[in-house]
């Protein structure tokens, strides 16, 4: 009696599966992370809310809020790849945020400062001091001269 035996070299990205005379394989989407990070320039130091969105191959998969200026976030087990076997193409966006210019550059959102800061102190001009002092030196030299005449 002869007996026949299977054996399959493993395939990437696929599971096999034998069951007597009959190979069954799997496609294995696999997961990874993404880590999108989150860039402010300028701007008053407490940082707004913000809304970010995942999109693979173009269309809108998943968003996160980073709160309180959080400056990164984890996308957690997104498929690699589509079932047909195509690896997927990942991108973000941003909601906008008032007063700040935004800049994508791969995972990474820049938030530019583009807004006017509070006036927190005063503004003081030097003018009515320097007038002060030079009316002050004008009598001075005024008077000196009197003094001198007598």
């Amino acid at each position: 009696m002869i007996e026949y035996t299977l054996h399959e070299v493993d395939a990437e990205g696929y599971t096999s599966f034998i069951r007597g005379m009959t190979i069954t394989n799997t496609f294995v989407l696999g997961q990874r992370d993404i880590v999108v990070t989150k860039i402010w320039q300028g701007g008053p130091e407490v940082k707004p809310d913000i809304t970010i969105y995942l999109w693979a191959d173009g269309v809108k998969v998943r968003e996160a809020v980073l709160k309180n200026g959080t400056t990164s976030y984890r996308f957690e087990d997104v498929p690699i790849f589509t079932m047909e076997g195509k690896e997927i193409v990942y991108t973000v966006s941003e909601a906008p945020v008032k007063d700040y210019k935004t800049t994508i550059r791969e995972m990474v959102i820049t938030n530019t400062w583009t807004g006017e800061l509070p006036n927190t102190g005063t503004t003081a001009s030097a003018l009515p001091i320097l007038g002060a002092a030079f009316a002050l030196g004008g009598l001075a030299l005024t008077f000196g001269k009197k003094m001198r005449r007598k």
